[in-house]
């Protein structure tokens, strides 16, 4: 091989590294999908919930005082029109958090189920978690107005009075998340605008005007 094509292969290489290097990585989240306790002899408890798009599951299982503890565990995985099923047990003392396997790689929604049971008298929480790829979302209020009364949906409803214009809020969310943000003018004439951005690019925006005009933006991500 001639020194041209070795030097040509190696900056192929070189920049093909460089380029990988400088994807940004993918924001991610630790969700809740699932919880129950119990206390007692032999308490036992059963969580279940789904989610979209995992890239990882956990269940992790607590108790007090500490102990050992059976827990039993299944999932079913769909992609693409297709489902596959897993399931599996194990023995381990509190406090114990195991990954659970998923069968697809790009699993478009799971299902997870997992029973726990402490071998003595306690008390035991089994949680169900899940690592979601999270997409940045921005409120934003403005307009001809100087204050509004604001409502927005982050994890749950907020509400504030006599917010400033113009106003924006930025946090992460997940797929299938309820987006909204409504806002309410003062008396004065003019307009104001409610908009919805995610990763930058505006999503939705909707424009009132009038006095006490009230504007909504809402969407599902």
């Amino acid at each position: 091989m001639s020194r041209v094509v070795r030097g040509a292969l190696a900056l192929a290489l070189c920049t093909s590294i460089l380029v990988g290097l400088a994807q940004p990585a993918l924001a991610e989240d630790i969700v809740r999908i699932g919880r129950d306790a119990s206390h007692g002899w032999f308490a036992q408890v059963l969580a279940e919930g789904s989610v979209q798009f995992p890239n990882a599951l956990f269940v992790k299982v607590r108790a007090r005082p500490n102990q050992t503890v059976d827990v039993s565990w299944s999932l079913t995985c769909h992609d693409e029109g297709n489902s596959r099923n897993r399931r599996g047990a194990f023995s381990a003392v509190t406090p114990v958090k195991r990954r659970l396997r998923i069968p697809y790689a790009d699993a478009e929604e799971c299902f997870v189920r997992a029973e726990g049971v402490v071998r003595n008298r306690g008390r035991i929480i089994l949680i169900l978690l899940a690592r979601v790829p999270t997409r940045r979302v921005t409120y934003s209020v403005s307009g001809s107005t100087a204050t509004v009364d604001l409502a927005y949906v982050e994890f749950d409803l907020v509400q504030v009075n006599g917010v400033p214009v113009p106003w924006t809020y930025s946090f992460d969310a997940v797929e299938g998340a309820f987006l909204k943000v409504s806002a309410k003018k003062d008396g004065s004439s003019g307009d104001v605008t409610c908009s919805i951005s995610v990763d930058g690019v505006l999503l939705q925006s909707n424009t009132s005007t009038g006095a006490f005009a009230l504007c909504t933006a809402s969407e599902t991500l």
